[in-house]
């Protein structure tokens, strides 16, 4: 199951306004802000009333923000259920209660918001909606008190709405599909495989599963601050997964251009490789299910090629993912691996076979996440112990051979030493030891589009006695020098 990938703009885009109809032609509509509309000769609501299964003969009440009573309805056997109002103005509030659920008597009332004419279904979710909507804890007192006086409704707007379905989305966060199937107005039949009814499903599930009660989602829901009790993410995500569109498998591809080497293998999630020999489409041969997540890794890169990708990582959500997309440029810079012999018995550890540099991306001029593996080893007399330690990873134009570093700084690494070698945080003692399991992440902007060599650099604090690569542009590691530098033999394309 995805971890829920949704925006404001993405739900504002699927609470789509519909058009008010009238039996003279069309009708007038609220703005995208809502408000109530004025009474237009009629208007028809219509929707299903469902629980993971259909509410049957369940009684259907409208009230709408003018226009006084209208006849209640009943849902049938589907759950569907559809009501025209005549003389009525929107917003109105819908209630669904009594009625049957797989036989069962049901005693709880489910609620929905109609801003608009047109599609209003009346689950558990809208009803969660609808709770954090008005802040109430029991939908159906409020429901009950619209009776009395409909004004409240005249406060509900379609950015209300939305932002009651945002905290709802973001609070159910184990059911990934909220983000593209909104449960008030997207039309559906309560069947399996069905998207909007497997989360209802999902729900319920959940629900027993965690020994959760509605009525506590209905009381967690009512707070501005509407959080899932513990544990229920989880089981949503797995209760999902085990329903029929939940449980199909989405295929992973996208494109390859620019390929003319041999070699190419491109990798998922550390896993699944993939031969690639020619330009076109692609597809991995495991399929994923909506809320598991991907990461599209080169593995090996093409002879005499570097290929970069975009839309590497992302999380499937009922549908294939076909937008990765793998470029290749020849290579024209050659980076010859190799490192210094270190300075004043201060050096890397192991450099040859310890070290490693990951990035994030490779786009050009992007915010990058850069995780280095490196280590250092101090060779001095027991007693003494070096200067404060730091790494350094730079993205050079031309190969690296030593001498003043002359390219873009990707990130400095301040270590945390500790352990019997540990003068300090960020000291070595002498007496030959050394500390090499350090992994360290920074953030930093990628450079200008081109072709690089990764060198990463250690740096020792001796201010005044820099004499080869006095690193000025550091942001506070000023004073540092080059003592020892490695570079990687792969060359990088940023683009």
């Amino acid at each position: 199951m995805k971890p829920l990938a949704i925006s404001i703009g993405r739900i504002i885009a699927l609470f789509v306004v519909v058009s008010l109809t009238s039996c003279g032609g069309s009708g007038g509509g609220g703005d995208s802000s809502g408000g109530t509309t004025p009474p237009v000769s009629s208007i028809t609501l219509s929707g299903v009333a469902a629980v993971g299964t259909p509410i049957v003969n369940g009684n259907v009440r409208v009230i709408c923000t003018t226009g006084g009573t209208n006849t209640p309805t009943t849902t049938n056997n589907s759950g569907a259920w559809s009501i025209t109002l005549t003389g009525q103005s929107t917003p109105c509030a819908v209630e669904v209660s009594g009625g049957t659920i797989n036989g069962v008597t049901n005693t709880t009332p489910y609620h929905s918001i109609a801003i608009n004419a047109g599609t209003v279904n009346v689950t558990p979710l809208t009803d969660l909606i609808v709770a954090n909507l008005v802040s109430a804890a029991t939908p159906s007192a409020w429901f009950a008190n619209l009776s009395a006086s409909a004004a409240p409704l005249a406060a509900i707007t379609q950015n209300k709405v939305t932002t009651a379905f945002f905290n709802l989305s973001t609070a159910l966060s184990g059911l990934t599909a909220l983000s593209n199937f909104n449960p008030m107005t997207t039309s559906f039949s309560p069947t399996s495989g069905n998207v909007s009814d497997d989360m209802l499903t999902a729900l319920a599930n959940a629900m027993a599963s965690n020994s959760t009660t509605y009525n506590t989602l209905l009381s967690n829901a009512s707070s501005s601050t509407f959080t899932a009790p513990t544990g229920f993410n989880a089981a949503l995500a797995i209760a999902y997964a085990g329903t029929t569109s939940g449980s199909i498998p989405f295929t992973i591809g996208g494109s390859v251009t620019g390929l003319s080497g041999s070699g190419l293998v491109l990798q998922n999630n550390g896993v699944n490789n993939l031969s690639i020999s020619a330009n076109g489409s692609f597809s991995f041969s495991t399929s994923l299910t909506t809320g598991s997540t991907y990461g599209i890794a080169v593995l090996t890169q093409p002879t005499g090629q570097s290929c970069s990708i975009a839309n590497r990582t992302g999380t499937v959500n009922n549908a294939n993912i076909s937008n990765i997309a793998v470029i290749c440029t020849n290579v024209t810079l050659s980076c010859v691996g190799g490192s210094g012999g270190g300075t004043n018995g201060i050096r890397l550890y192991n450099p040859s076979n310890y070290f490693s540099v990951a990035l994030s991306t490779t786009s050009a001029n992007a915010l990058d996440s850069v995780t280095a593996g490196w280590g250092a080893a101090y060779s001095g007399a027991t007693g003494t112990y070096t200067g404060s330690l730091a790494a350094t990873v730079w993205a050079v134009t031309s190969s690296y051979s030593g001498g003043t570093v002359a390219g873009t700084f990707l990130g400095n690494f301040v270590p945390n030493f500790i352990g019997s070698g540990a003068h300090s945080s960020s000291q070595i003692a002498g007496g030959g030891y050394s500390i090499n399991t350090i992994v360290s992440s920074a953030s930093q902007i990628n450079p200008p589009a081109g072709q690089y060599c990764l060198v990463l650099t250690l740096e020792e604090y001796a201010p005044g006695q820099c004499v080869a690569a006095p690193n000025s542009n550091l942001t506070g590691l000023t004073g540092y020098c080059v003592v020892d530098w490695l570079q990687f033999n792969n060359t990088v394309i940023f683009q």
